[in-house]
């Protein structure tokens, strides 16, 4: 499974700010897989906190939760800090980091030392598991890659505090390590995704992923002019492997058969 929170991110991690702190963030995450038709499996859950700035700004961040959470502390590298830790219940993911109000603090560069704080709402996570319907897991893998294929999904509920709402859908390669689709910010309405033509490589090996993330992008926030974002959200993928070309399918075709001829022909002389 693709690390979800990376492709979170990749909005944030291009056009970093070179000055000062450009954002600071926090994430609490469930992660699923989707195992049929209509089948889910629950990984893990997470928190995920980062804050991207300049590289000289700051050299260290010591990070708070609200009580009694665990404290953090760890260093700058090249202008990013992040911590990501994983937890088997939503239970443990809370005790260790409650949802209330979170505190940043960093040190040791030229911007001094400086602190800002961000709130997760209570209760924040969305109430829908995301779920590809039945027909888009059962037919991507036998769709023609030369055709656009619809890929559809359950309905989103958005949470009235999550004012910046929003459903990201990704095709990832597996094969090549590329995305060749990341819609970073659908509407919550959204309920399907056109994958163009010949967006699918036949013969390679892909991973769907779908995020219902309940949002709240604010401006300005502090440290100055950064801006923050608290999200928490809830992760969808599975995996499956586009249709090869029908040359490759009659190839495949002619070895099977040739392989049944040559059993059949021990098969006389026995």
């Amino acid at each position: 499974m693709v690390c979800t929170t990376w492709l979170l991110g990749i909005a944030a991690s291009t056009n970093q700010v070179h000055a000062e702190v450009s954002n600071y963030r926090l994430f609490k995450e469930a992660y699923y897989s989707q195992t049929g038709p209509n089948a889910v499996d629950l990984n893990f859950w997470a928190m995920d906190a980062n804050i991207q700035a300049s590289a000289d700004y700051a050299t260290s961040v010591d990070f708070t939760p609200p009580a009694p959470g665990l404290a953090l502390s760890d260093v700058v590298v090249d202008g990013f800090w992040e911590v990501f830790i994983d937890f088997p219940t939503r239970s443990a993911l809370d005790d260790a980091y409650p949802d209330g109000t979170y505190s940043y603090e960093i040190s040791g560069g030229t911007g001094g030392t400086q602190s800002a704080t961000l709130a997760m709402p209570v209760d924040f996570f969305p109430v829908d598991v995301p779920q590809f319907s039945a027909n888009t897991f059962n037919t991507i893998g036998l769709a023609d890659p030369g055709a656009t294929f619809n890929v559809d999904w359950n309905s989103f509920t958005a949470d009235d505090r999550g004012l910046n709402a929003r459903v990201r859908f990704g095709l990832y390669d597996q094969t090549s390590g590329d995305f060749p689709i990341f819609a970073g910010n659908l509407p919550a309405t959204t309920r399907s995704y056109e994958i163009p033509a010949n967006t699918l490589i036949p013969g390679h090996d892909y991973e769907l992923l779908l995020i219902f993330s309940n949002a709240i992008l604010t401006s300005s926030a502090g440290f100055g002019t950064a801006n923050s974002l608290v999200d928490a959200n809830r992760s969808m993928s599975f995996t499956f492997t586009a249709v090869p070309e029908p040359s490759s399918l009659a190839l495949a075709g002619m070895g099977v058969a040739l392989l049944l001829c040559r059993i059949r022909q021990r098969s006389a002389r026995a």
